[in-house]
Parts: C-alpha cells; structure tokens; sequence
C-alpha cells in the first residue's frame, strides 16, 4: 500500500509541477505582451512628436508635444489598467483551474487505489 501512496504522491508533484510551469509561461507571455504593447505606443508617440516638428513650426511644437505627451500618458494608463484586470481575471481563472485539477487528481487518484485494492 506505500507504494502506491508514493505513486499517488508522485502523480500529485508531476502534475503540481506542470501547472506551476504553464502559469509561469502564461505570465511571461503576459509581460511580454505588455512590453510590446508599450514599446509600440512609445515608438507611436516619438514619431507623432517628430511629424510634428517637422510639419509645424518650433513655437506650435512645443504646445502639440505637449498634447501628444498628455495622449500617449493616458494611452499607458489605459493599458496598465487593463493589464491590471486582465492579470486578475488569468489569475481567478487558474485558480479556478487549479482547484478543478486538484479534485480530479483526488478522485483519479481515489478511484485508482480502490481499483488496486480489488486486485
């Protein structure tokens, strides 16, 4: 009977171990998107800045970066924002996930040291 509480053990940490690993990809993937997300906006916002400059004068181009500055400022706060809830909701669903896996591997588990103990 140890035996197969250590099977059972072991089944538990193998499959502990792959749940860990896929939420820590999912999350890496997560900033990375994010990081993408904002390098995008900052290169979107240098080029504003720079078309700017170069189509209006120097005196209008201080006032329009300006602008730009203060839209690209909400544009970061609107994506952090939603990152924020985004990563909250990944994380109540792996949660959710999780205790799914954990029943099952219980009941699998349960089942498979009944079916032994009719062997």
């Amino acid at each position: 009977f140890t035996i197969h509480e250590d099977a059972t053990a072991a089944l538990v940490q193998v499959r502990q171990r792959e749940y860990i690993r896929e939420r820590h990809k999912q999350e890496w993937d997560h900033e990375r998107e994010v990081e993408d997300l904002a390098q995008r906006r900052q290169r979107e916002h240098e080029r504003e800045c720079q078309d700017l400059f170069l189509a209006e004068g120097d005196s209008r181009f201080t006032l329009e970066r300006a602008e730009a500055t203060a839209r690209y400022q909400l544009r970061e706060e609107d994506i952090t924002a939603k990152s924020t809830l985004r990563r909250q909701h990944v994380q109540k669903a792996q949660g959710a996930r999780q205790r799914l896996r954990t029943e099952r591997v219980y009941t699998d588990d349960t089942e498979q040291l009944e079916l032994l103990g009719q062997e």
